[in-house]
C-alpha cells in the first residue's frame, strides 16, 4: 500500500509539473526564480533537461503502471505461486525506484550541470516554490530579465 501511495504522489507531482509548464507565471523581482539570474544559455539547458527528463519520467510511469497491473493480476490468479507474487512485487519495486531516480535526477542535473555555485541557493528556492523548473518559469524569467 505504501508503494501505491508513493506512486500516486509521483503522479500528482508530474501532473503539477505539467500544469505549471502550461500556465502563465507572474513573477516579481523578489521571486527566487528571478533572483537566480539565469543566462539565456542556462534557460535553454534547463528546458532541454526538463524535456528529456519528462520523456524518461513518462516511460518510468508507464513501467510502474504495468508493474502494478502485473502485481494485481498475479495476486488475483488462482494459479500463481508465492514466488510469482514476490517476483511481481520485486518488479514493481524496481519500477518505482527507477521513477524516483528519474524525478530526483531533474534537480540534480539542473543544480550541478547548469547552475553555478552562487546560483544554487536561489535555484533551489525556485525549485521548491514550483516543484521544478518547468519551461514556463524559464520563459517568465527570461521575459523579466529583458525588461
Amino acid at each position: 500500500m505504501r508503494k501505491l501511495i508513493v506512486s500516486i504522489a509521483l503522479t500528482l507531482f508530474t501532473t503539477a509539473l505539467m500544469a505549471a509548464e502550461n500556465s502563465e507565471l507572474v513573477l516579481n523581482s523578489e521571486h527566487p526564480c528571478v533572483r537566480v539570474k539565469l543566462t539565456q544559455e542556462q534557460i535553454s539547458a534547463i528546458k532541454d533537461i526538463v524535456y528529456k527528463n519528462s520523456q524518461l519520467r513518462a516511460q518510468d510511469e508507464a513501467n510502474v503502471k504495468k508493474a502494478m497491473l502485473e502485481v494485481d493480476h498475479t495476486l488475483s490468479s488462482s494459479t500463481s505461486t508465492k514466488a510469482d507474487a514476490e517476483k511481481a512485487q520485486s518488479n514493481l519495486q524496481m519500477a518505482l525506484a527507477s521513477l524516483t531516480k528519474t524525478v530526483s535526477q531533474l534537480d540534480l542535473s539542473i543544480n550541478y550541470d547548469v547552475l553555478h555555485a552562487d546560483q544554487r541557493e536561489m535555484g533551489s528556492l525556485c525549485s521548491k516554490s514550483l516543484y521544478s523548473f518547468p519551461p514556463a518559469v524559464a520563459n517568465a524569467v527570461a521575459s523579466y530579465q529583458q525588461q
